[in-house]
């Protein structure tokens, strides 16, 4: 199974058409040869019919729907079946045929033509007649395809084994491709100039046409039953359907430049069907459709970095005997359709469009990029001259709005450009890490002086200002024995003072005053808290805290004046808490843990006050 993936193709589905928007009551040809049976340019739909002593097709106007009439104009001129068409990509009104007679027809549909004329006498109802017919192959002619790019440049395969490519308008046949067995399917490239062919020996080539040699060969799929291939675009990729030795379906993707290799990622499987897989690429979209000859499913994926990614199938109850597929210049924006297929039933053919659901009009640009020209980008001449040119295409915004646009050429895959080197990325990477702390820095500084503006913070409006710079202060004479006895002492006078009743007698007093400040600066903690959060998950800090743990490396660092001011500082803010904390306690359980916050800011105090003491002894050091 191919990997799943997000993509904004992801939804694209398929929207059949009612009964009364069909093309119903045809007679749709009983010979085998494998082929897609029907053709569309937008305009028109090409059938192979079975008719009295062969040799006919039908074209049928795709803006006339409904129930055909049983008798209507056919392309009649063929002494045999009629195994194949397909439309010039540069004018809509000429249509091409492969005959089990062994040539091709050149056929022009007349002006306003139509399926709905009534006649007097069925026998008095005219056909079309060919302009004429290309002689060259030696057996039945199997499959025709025009050049994406050359004006009246055709390919045809046929049972003698061999691909010949035609100048239609004159006549003449340009180069011929010979393989040792029959080919099942061609394919050209995006520029025109090459052709990937599978054949009954099961191997897939890559030709150049102009000079009529094999730049690539490799053995394909494994089953006997037949292969199709289609190139992947303005890509050097060809996807491939066929069998396995058990006759299970199967796809796989080549690299047109190493065939030999084998496919990319291995034959995947599709199912046991043993119907004829049809594959359809669109360029616009990067999307592959695979619709299998007697079963109802059209399944599709987004080709991208060498893989297929699935996307979802179209399902229907009603198999399908062929499928033909409109160019993406014949598609309707305003419907967000981005393909089109003619299912071919047994008796009708029916129109699916393959939508993307957008919301409106203004996502339709991440959709839609440029769409097939009927302009070539050569003439016949030019391409046997060797010339070589990409396709032209035509904005969307023209199909959309209606308005004929000046075509272009076919702007080239992203990546496929030279371009001159850029930086190397790591001095790129390292310049803009080397921004960041400085832009973080001054981003955190506007942040800190706008809470000193406008919130009321318990802390003082100056917090103190600690040097970093080292001092080299001299060695305190008092000695190290001195300084345990006197921390000593000060733990046993901390155990005191948290019993004391001065200190309660001082909690209690400020926790009064406390209560007036929280609720002055309640407006502003909404500010800065989250309501839904509680008051010790802060979205942001107002200031910079200073922390409580102070090492004796900081105080080494700092004059006495600093530390004591430091010192001020704590002890204003851990009084402050207190109150906070005060005022907070509405429950029973809320005053216990009030309590023991107490207790832990009455040891603080006593710390605050110790350090106090061992700056006396480094003042004492500095004047010794």
């Amino acid at each position: 199974m191919a990997p799943i993936r997000s993509s904004k193709f992801r939804h694209v589905f398929g929207d059949p058409n009612r009964k009364e928007k069909c093309h119903d009551n045809i007679r749709l040809t009983k010979n085998a040869f494998d082929s897609n049976l029907a053709k569309s340019n937008g305009k028109y739909v090409s059938l192979n019919w079975e008719a009295s002593g062969g040799g006919s097709f039908a074209v049928i106007p795709t803006h006339e729907e409904g129930k055909l009439p049983d008798r209507f104009p056919l392309f009649d001129g063929h002494k045999g079946a009629v195994l194949d068409t397909d439309w010039n990509p540069f004018n809509d009104d000429i249509v091409v045929s492969a005959s089990d007679d062994g040539t091709i027809g050149v056929w022009e549909v007349p002006k306003d033509f139509s399926v709905y004329v009534e006649y007097g006498d069925l026998d008095d109802c005219p056909d079309v007649k060919p302009l004429k017919f290309l002689k060259g192959h030696s057996k039945k002619v199997g499959h025709v395809g025009f050049n994406p790019v050359a004006e009246n440049i055709l390919a045809s395969s046929s049972l003698d084994n061999t691909i010949k490519v035609w100048d239609i308008e004159s006549g003449e046949v340009l180069y011929t491709l010979p393989h040792p067995a029959m080919v099942t399917s061609f394919s050209w490239n995006y520029d025109g100039t090459k052709l990937a062919t599978v054949a009954k020996d099961r191997k897939l080539r890559i030709w150049d046409v102009r000079n009529e040699k094999i730049l690539s060969e490799g053995k394909g799929h494994h089953g006997a039953k037949g292969s199709r291939v289609v190139w992947l675009g303005d890509n050097d990729r060809v996807l491939t359907t066929g069998f396995s030795l058990i006759s299970d379906r199967e796809m796989a993707l080549w690299d047109v430049n190493d065939i030999p290799k084998g496919p990319i990622g291995d034959f995947r499987r599709l199912d046991p069907s043993s119907g004829i897989v049809i594959p359809h690429y669109d360029p616009m979209t990067s999307i592959v459709y695979l619709g299998g000859r007697g079963d109802g499913k059209i399944v599709y994926y987004q080709f991208e970095d060498d893989n297929l990614y699935d996307l979802f199938a179209y399902n229907s109850t009603s198999p399908q005997r062929g499928l033909g597929w409109v160019p993406n210049r014949s598609l309707d924006p305003h419907k967000f359709e981005v393909a089109k297929a003619y299912k071919v039933h047994e008796h009708m053919i029916e129109p699916i469009s393959f939508k993307i659901p957008l919301k409106g009009v203004d996502m339709l640009s991440d959709v839609y990029t440029f769409q097939e020209s009927t302009t070539p980008a050569m003439s016949a001449a030019e391409f046997k001259e060797g010339k070589t040119s990409r396709p032209l295409v035509n904005d969307w915004r023209g199909v959309y709005e209606n308005q004929k646009t000046e075509p272009i050429v076919a702007p080239t895959k992203q990546g496929k450009q030279e371009a001159t080197p850029a930086e190397p990325k790591v001095s790129q990477s390292t310049e803009h890490e080397s921004k960041v702390p400085e832009t973080a820095s001054k981003q955190a500084a506007v942040e800190i002086d706008e809470k000193k503006t406008d919130s009321k913070s318990v802390l003082p409006e100056k917090s103190p200002k600690v040097e970093l710079e080292e001092k080299k202060l001299p060695e305190p004479s008092t000695s190290s024995e001195e300084i345990a006895a006197l921390e000593k002492a000060e733990n046993q006078d901390s155990n005191k003072v948290l019993h004391s009743d001065g200190v309660k007698d001082f909690l209690a007093k400020n926790s009064e005053s406390g209560a007036d400040e929280e609720q002055r600066d309640d407006s502003d903690h909404n500010s800065i808290w989250d309501s839904e959060e509680e008051v010790s998950k802060p979205k942001h800090s107002p200031q910079p805290v200073a922390s409580n743990d102070i090492s004796e490396t900081k105080v080494s660092s700092a004059s006495p004046e600093d530390v004591k001011e430091s010192t001020a500082v704590s002890t204003e803010k851990t009084t402050t808490t207190t109150t906070t904390l005060s005022n907070d306690a509405s429950s029973e359980g809320e005053k216990d843990q009030v309590n023991t916050d107490k207790a832990t800011i009455a040891a603080l105090v006593n710390t605050v006050e110790l350090l106090t003491k061992r700056i006396e002894i480094l003042e004492a050091g500095q004047k010794a």
